[in-house]
């Protein structure tokens, strides 16, 4: 059984090529990938099918959405425990202001914030930007 494989079934999704295909792309990336990305290296799927299947990675806990400087949506692979009750993707995220490439900083996690009483967090969402180690 292929990774993308397992990955679905970890997540009770079923297999699909779509799936696959998103998936192995995902996996060969190394920085986040909007709608766009997709959509431009795996021309042969529909627009909507592509939607579809980003929003259910989303909600089984396989990608978590980043908003890039300009609000633009990308989708990152999760870390293998995140599920679809439980999102664990407070972490930093770094946009190159040169290449538009966004990546997560896993090893930069967001410290707990103390709300005041009758707020209620649902996740932190922190982007630094500045210039990849490509672009320097």
């Amino acid at each position: 059984m292929s990774s993308e494989e397992q990955l679905l079934k970890n997540h009770g999704l079923k297999k699909t090529d779509i799936r696959l295909k998103v998936l192995t792309e995902f996996l060969q990336c190394d920085h986040a990938l909007s709608h766009q990305d997709l959509e431009a290296s795996l021309a042969q799927i529909d627009r909507v099918t592509l939607y579809r299947t980003l929003n259910s990675f989303e909600s089984k806990g396989i990608t978590h959405k980043v908003l890039d400087q300009h609000g633009v949506s990308k989708y990152a692979l999760c870390k293998s425990d995140c599920s679809e009750h439980a999102h664990h993707d407070n972490h930093f995220h770094f946009h190159c202001t040169n290449c538009n490439k966004t990546v997560c900083l896993d090893d930069h996690l967001t410290q707990t914030i103390s709300l005041p009483k009758g707020y209620q967090m649902s996740d932190i969402r922190l982007n630094v930007r500045g210039l990849c180690k490509d672009c320097i």
